[in-house]
Order: structure tokens, then sequence, then C-alpha cells
């Protein structure tokens, strides 16, 4: 078991001189307090800033700030109890209550001085304040709002129109005309499977005169078991999923692809969002012996592996990042901001930061059996790792009579240690790494490195395919889950960590004890989290109060932040345009009604996304088309956030390589298991080794070409084409992908590898359907990369590019079709 046992909280360090200022501005920077910056800070600058300042900080203590003296000191925690003046260590200090008597070696403080300071703690509420602050948009729960009137009731489908088309209305704006159906058809394929149709599939969809085609198309595609695999991806952005730890070693996590596998189930199976969220960070206290509920908690297991030279500040690392991982992909809130001093522009105090971390706090990183659930699944698994286990005991019996003949030539050597004897002798184990002895003279240079190659290593100029990767394969395909779970105490070990806020969020400086608890500007208060205690009196439920809290119908947030995520993914640009950030820094919302409106019809369908998905699709808002004759709107609102017509987005890069696949009729629709490894360029045959252990198993077969929702992702490792139309190999939550326009993806798109392979397979298929007749090889051509017949003067050019370009005409022209805007943008 791989567990993570340090028994103190500990805090991210960030050493930037922007720090003191940043601390020198004071808690919540939008909600200042006139009473401390007119009367208090004068005289705490006057008697204490000589050692209490933010740079010189005696004893870890700085008085230039409320939330400086809220966070308080590394000796005694907080200076300053809110509405407890008398209970406040400041006062007790500059009274002589506590010695030594403060400021030490100077005059004391007088007594009105001392009265002021007594005064304003007295009447500093801070759940008073935090309510003022919670008046945030953001932090409101969401009415019950209707949709308005509007003038245009002819245009609007359903209740979204009403919202979008008043606002429009309102600014003397007019909506843009239902796309073409064939239009319409691309843009529900890529939305919900990620993919174009196939020409049957279109052909039936344009044939199809009925009112109720479209809806049934939606209906149909949300049943795929595609459309699991298409918005999987996007929730494994947020859940900044990787199959290996992150840093210089980059471990694999051999089992990580079950808690990708469940994510893409959980979308297919319209798993209820608010059980989707509470698997995913208590399903060991909600459901013990579930693998399912054990596998889920794999999002808590994502983060990369910090490793530094001290254990405990790795351990805080690592709860740092969970607790910035659930504030942004649940809340939509920085609570990242709110780690080293209070939230510059939330009011997010510091101390809420380590009530939230507290519910993690006696967590443990542990790998769990986890059967397979379906038996087909359970089968196939089995067979795969029946089939490696095979090959390595065949590996191992090559390396063994390999290794026997070199026994000889040591000499007289004890049986236990002639191993130790002929591999220092073989090689050196350097950071890790090992490289052949060239020191030693009792074996060749060419038998040390068939010996690393056998092991499984590289010698620079193979790639070592014995023990080593198979090793791994075997190990991948094992019943397990990488999970989480919480310590107990017992006589083996010391008692449960505290939690404490971090002085500045150093890992090392201690100040204040905190109880697990939920962000006051939400909740208005500052009251513990009742946690589940059992009949023992232990504490049994730690993190399932805070996924009942996150899911509960009065967090105003949650239904929310989700809401504007699938509006996002189906519009390009959420209502609100920073996802993960609901904050006074993030961006305001263009239809906060509707936003409102969308949260509670979504809580009310029981949470379920697919609902929502068709409320979205069947709008008139939806199926607006892109292009627009009319410059008055273009004038108005330029960027198009009144949504008067359907923003025109370009595909991700998996979604680009999987059409590639699909129309060369390459496309391997194998779905789950381990992640595949698709062949790499040459040149980066230096970077397909880790401390020379192959750390990329490039393969050039139809596992290869499964989705790119299956690739292996290494961190410190990407796919070029991915990687080269924005898709990030995650280290942290990724809210929405950069889309980025360079020369160098359009030479990629017209020279690379996978285009030269797929434009021949295109062509290949195209004379395999239509026979010789370049006309009918045109016109399937259109049919797979875009959906569509060619038009006249379309059919006139590519006949006369056919004609005139030989043998490799076809393959040519199926590689222009690939590299046309219409294929890689949803129109």
């Amino acid at each position: 078991m791989v567990a993570l046992r340090r028994y103190i909280f500990a805090g991210n360090i960030f050493r930037s001189a922007a720090i003191g200022l940043i601390l020198a501005a004071g808690g919540f920077a939008q909600d200042r307090d006139p009473v401390f910056d007119d009367k208090i800070a004068p005289i705490l600058k006057k008697h204490c800033t000589p050692c209490h300042d933010d740079a010189g900080r005696s004893s870890g203590l700085s008085v230039m700030s409320r939330s400086g003296l809220l966070s308080g000191g590394a000796r005694r925690g907080a200076a300053i109890i809110p509405g407890k003046p008398d209970d406040s260590v400041l006062l007790k200090m500059v009274r002589g209550q506590i010695t030594p008597r403060m400021p030490l070696n100077a005059p004391e403080l007088a007594p009105e001085e001392i009265g002021a300071i007594a005064g304003w703690i007295a009447g500093l509420d801070l759940v008073t304040q935090t309510k003022a602050a919670g008046k945030w948009w953001a932090f409101k729960k969401p009415g019950n709002v209707s949709p308005p009137e509007v003038k245009n009731q002819t245009w609007a489908k359903n209740e979204i129109d009403r919202f979008i088309l008043r606002k429009l209305e309102d600014k003397g704006l007019t909506p843009s005309p239902e796309a073409p159906p064939q239009i319409l058809l691309r843009r529900v394929y890529f939305d919900l499977v990620g993919m174009p149709p196939t020409p049957e599939e279109a052909k039936a969809f344009l044939a199809d005169s009925s009112p109720d085609a479209y809806s049934k198309l939606v209906d149909r595609l949300l049943a795929d078991p595609r459309y699991g695999e298409r918005w999987g991806r996007h929730w494994l952005d947020l859940a900044r999923y990787a199959d290996t730890q992150g840093f210089e070693a980059d471990r694999e996590n051999y089992s990580m692809w079950r808690y990708r596998d469940y994510v893409i189930d959980a979308f297919n199976t319209d798993k209820p969002y608010n059980r989707f969220v509470k698997e995913q960070l208590a399903g060991d206290e909600m459901a013990p012996t579930s693998p399912e509920a054990r596998i889920a908690l794999g999002f808590l297991r994502l983060g990369p592996r910090f490793q530094t030279t001290s254990t405990l500040e790795s351990r805080q690392l690592t709860l740092d990042e969970m607790t910035a991982t659930v504030g942004s992909a649940f809340l939509g809130l920085t609570l990242k901001c709110a780690q080293c001093h209070d939230h510059k522009y939330d009011p997010v105090p510091q101390k809420d930061y380590y009530r939230l971390q507290a519910f993690f706090v006696p967590i443990e990183l542990t790998d769990v059996p986890a059967d397979f659930a379906d038996p087909a699944v359970k089968a196939r698994m089995k067979a795969a790792q029946d089939r490696y286990s095979k090959q390595l005991a065949e590996a191992q019996a090559r390396f063994k009579a390999y290794q026997e003949p070199l026994f000889t030539r040591l000499g007289e050597v004890p049986a236990a240690s002639r191993n130790q004897m002929l591999e220092r002798r073989i090689f050196r184990a350097d950071a890790n790494a090992l490289t052949p002895n060239l020191e030693d003279n009792t074996f060749s240079l060419e038998e040390k490195k068939k010996y690393l190659d056998l092991l499984g290593y590289v010698d620079g100029n193979r790639g070592g395919r014995d023990m080593g990767v198979i090793r791994r394969q075997v190990a991948r395909y094992e019943p397990k889950a990488h999970s989480v779970q919480n310590a107990r105490p017992d006589s083996s070990k010391p008692s449960l960590p505290v939690a404490v806020v971090r002085i500045r969020g150093e890992y090392n400086q201690y100040g204040e004890v905190v109880q697990a608890g939920f962000p006051s500007a939400i909740t208005g208060n500052t009251e513990p989290a009742a946690l589940t205690v059992d009949r023992f009196g232990n504490i049994a439920g730690w993190r399932l109060p805070l996924a009942n809290w996150i899911v509960s119908p009065d967090n105003p947030l949650t239904a929310r932040v989700m809401m504007n995520r699938v509006w996002q993914h189906h519009f390009g640009s959420g209502i609100v345009g920073t996802p993960s950030d609901f904050g006074r820094n993030g961006s305001a919302p263009t239809h906060p009604e509707l936003l409102d409106y969308l949260a509670t019809r979504f809580v009310e369908s029981k949470w379920g996304i697919k609902a929502m998905h068709r409320l979205i699709m069947n709008s008139a808002t939806y199926k607006q088309t892109s292009l627009r004759a009319s410059k008055n709107e273009e004038t108005a609102d330029p960027a198009n956030r009144l949504l008067w017509r359907m923003n025109r987005t370009r595909l991700e890069g998996e979604a680009v390589r999987d059409s590639l696949l699909a129309v060369s009729g390459r496309l391997n629709p194998e779905r789950g298991g381990p992640g595949v490894f698709p062949k790499l360029p040459d040149a980066m045959k230096d970077r397909m080794t880790i401390k020379n252990l192959p750390s990329w198993e490039p393969a050039d077969g139809p596992e290869s070409r499964r989705r790119s929702v299956y690739v292996f992702q290494r961190r410190q490792l990407e796919v070029p084409f991915l990687s080269l139309l924005d898709a990030s190999v995650f280290q942290s939550s990724c809210e929405r992908r950069a889309v980025s326009t360079t020369s160098l993806q359009a030479l990629t798109l017209m020279n690379g590898d996978l285009i030269t392979e797929e434009s021949a397979a295109f062509a290949e298929r195209v004379r395999r359907e239509t026979g010789p007749d370049k006309s009918e090889q045109i016109r399937q051509a259109f049919w797979l990369a875009l959906s569509r017949a060619p038009k006249a003067e379309e059919m006139t050019m590519a006949r006369k590019f056919l004609d005139t370009g030989g043998v490799d005409g076809l393959v040519s022209f199926c590689r222009t079709l690939l590299n046309t805007n219409e294929f890689a943008y949803v129109d």
C-alpha cells in the first residue's frame, strides 16, 4: 500500500517578492476595513512594525494587515479572535498578560491605544463581514427565474430562446436564421460524439423530412457509446487526467485508466451529477465495498506526485493540489489564491482555505483491489493479462538462459551473492539509470548491453522490449484501482493529523488550529462541519460531509458551474467566460438569469446531464447559422456574447485525429482498457526514455489507432500531433483549451506522417467503395470528409485535378479535403 502519512498539514512555498505586496494589501481587497486602516494600523505601525512588518515577521507575525493578524504567528497562532478581545493574543501581549510584554524593550501602549484595539476586535465580526461579502451574485442561491416575455414569439422554440431573444431585442438586434440541415448534422455529431457521420448516416438524416428528425438524431447520439468518450474527455481535462505522476521520473500509475473508463461510463449511463461528484470525493465512505466507488476516488489521485527532500512538504503539496482542484472543478472558485493569505478578490479568508482542506486531513493514498463489473470486460482483461504473463515468463526464461553462462566467468562466488557480483560488473546504477560498467573488463560491452536489453533497459540504439516493458503490461491489466482512504488511529501509529493555518503558505510555519468547515462566504457562518462518528467514537465520514454540501441544492455554485461548462462546450464559450472562476476576478455572466434557470432546471431534472443537452440542442439559439449578412449585430456585439449567431469553433486535436481515422476507415472502435501508444516521429526517439528506461511503447497496428481519449497520457511526453492542436499534458485542472493558429499546424496537416498515412488509406477506401469512376470517387470522398455532395463547380475542379494528377492524384485530392476549414471547423 502506498500511503502518505504525515501528521500535520503543510503548505506550498511561494517565495516571490510579490508576496509582501499582496499581504500588505490586506484581507478582502473589495471589502476593506476602514476602522483598521484609519485607527488601528497607525498604532501598530508606530509600536510593532520594527519587528512585525511583512519583511521582518518576528515569530512569523505581521501586523501590517487584518489578514496578517488573523493568520497570526508561528508560536501562538491567530493574533486576534473576532469579537473576543480578551481572548486575543495581541491584547494579552500588549497588556502584559503574556510575557514578555510587547512591544519588547520599548514604551508601553497608551491606555487609549489599547482601548482602541480592544474596541476594534470586539466589533470585528467575521461572520457578518462574510455575509455582506456573500452578496456577490455567485454566492446567492439561484431563484425561481421565469423566462421573460419577448416580442418575436414565433422564433423561440423553448425557454432558453426567450432569455437569449430578450437580450437581443433590448439591444435592437435580431437572431440569425436556422442553419441548413447538413450544418446541423455535423454540429450535433461533433458536439456529442466528436467525429463526423458516415455517408449512410448523413444521407438518411438529410432525407428524413419528418418534423422530429432532428430531435431523434440528438436522442440517438446521446445513446451512442461514443458520447461518453467525447464528453468524458471534457471532464478528464478538469480532473487533470494523466497515466503518470509527472516530474523527472514520471512514474506510471498502472491502473489509472480505470478512472478514465469510469468517467466515460458515467456519462454514457447518465449517472446523476450529484452522485458523480460524491463518488469522486467520498466513494469509500459512501460504499466501502463498491469497486466502482473506489475507482471514482482516482479523482483525488490524479494530481502530480510531488517528491521533495521533505516528506512533510510533499504531503502538503499534495493536499494543496487536492484542495485547489476541488475548488476549481466543482465550485468554480480559485481557492488556491487563499493558500498564503486572504483571497485578494473574493471573500475567502486564508483560514477558510485550511478549513476546507481539513476534510482531507487523514487521507492516505492507496491501491485497492477493484474487479471488473462487466463479465465481457473481465474476460477481455484476463485474456490480455494471461497473454502478457506468458510473454513475461518467456522473457524471464531467455534472461536466465543468457545469465547462467555468465556466472561461470565470475569464478568462485557464494551462491547468495553471485547475482549482486554479476550485476556490479555489468552495470552501474546512477540516479535510477542503469548504464554499462566500463571500468570492469570481465564482460564485453556488447554482453553488458544485451544483459541490460533483456532486463528491459535501453542501450541507446534499441529499445528494451523484454522484462521491463512486459512487466508493466501485466500490471496494467490487474483488477486494481488507484484510490484513497482515511487513516485510522491505532496503537501502532500516532493520532490523526491536526489541521492548521499555514503562515504565508509555508509548510512548516504553523498558525491557528482549524476544524473542517465550508467557505463562510457561501454558508454565512464559520461553524465546523458535522462529521460522521461511528459507534466507537471514531470519525467515519470525513469527505462525505464535504461532498454532500457541494451537491446540496442549497449550494449556489455547483449546479451553476456545471451548467456553464455544458453551455461552454456547445457554444464555444460559457455564459461565464471564466468557467473555473465565478469570483470577482472572473468574467461577469452575459445571461445571469438564464444560468440560474439552467441550474435550477438541472437540479429539478435529478441532475441529469443528458436532459440538459436535449434542452440546449433543441433550442433555436443552438440551431442558428454562424453566417450573417447584416453588419448591425457585428458592430453592436462583435464578440457575439449575446449569441445573435452561432459561434464557429475549431475542433480540438483529439477530434481532428479521431476524424482523420474515421474518414480513412482505419479507426479502431474498441473501448476501454489500458492506454495505447501511437507511433511517434523518429526525431523524438531520445525522449522515449526516462533514465534509460523505455517510457513510450510505440505501436503501429490497429491498437495504435484507437480513439484519442485512450492514448496513454504521459505528463513528460506529449503526442506531437495532439499538442500542436492545443491538447495539453495536464499538470493541473484545465477549464478550457487554448486555440492557436500557427504555420506549424498547417505544415503538419499537409505533410505530417499521420496525414500522409491517413490520406493514402482514405484514397484506398474511396477506390474500394466506388471503383474506378472518378466522378463517383469525388462524390464519395466529399460525403466521407464533409458529409455532403460536391457542388457543381467543386466537381469540375476536382475532376480536372484527378485527370491531371497521375497515380497519386486521388491521394492528393483526399489530402486536400482533409486540410479544408470545413473539415477542421464546426460551423
